[in-house]
């Protein structure tokens, strides 16, 4: 179903590959494009570069906008319920109290299906990201920004 997999697109890219976590106050960097949580970026700086790419950046620019889908795609419980606690956590928003007894598997009477788990592309350990550079083949069609995605 074409609507699955632009789905199972947004649930991947709404991943910090810092702390490989929900991301909380999206941020991207100018010029590389490249977005983390705010939080993560602010801590994983070293000398102006982007940790994914290393490129110089020259700016952060916040993306309210991806951070309004991810509240949406947690208000729809569009993840697991240890990735919405954390991310509850973290960000200092909360569900209702419907919200919470339907995630917490309390709500008997309500035949809707259980919220979809969302298959994790990553490993569950954050893990620091690499100073060697993506190696990608420019003559079969690969751009950079295509070899960030290679590895998985």
């Amino acid at each position: 179903n074409e609507s699955d997999v632009l789905g199972a697109g947004l649930l991947d890219e709404s991943c910090c590959p810092i702390c490989m976590e929900l991301l909380v106050d999206s941020t991207a960097l100018n010029p590389c494009g490249h977005i983390f949580c705010a939080s993560c970026i602010t801590n994983s700086v070293t000398n102006g570069e982007c940790p994914t790419c290393r490129q110089h950046f020259q700016s952060q620019i916040r993306i309210r906008t991806l951070d309004n889908i991810i509240w949406k795609l947690v208000n729809n419980q569009e993840f697991d319920p240890d990735e919405i606690t954390s991310y509850l956590k973290r960000s200092g928003r909360t569900l209702s109290d419907a919200q919470r007894q339907q995630m917490s598997g309390g709500d008997n009477n309500n035949n809707s299906q259980p919220p979809r788990k969302r298959r994790r592309r990553h490993q569950q350990q954050p893990q620091k990201v690499s100073p060697v550079y993506a190696t990608f083949d420019v003559h079969a069609g690969n751009s950079e920004a295509d070899a960030i995605c290679l590895d998985d």
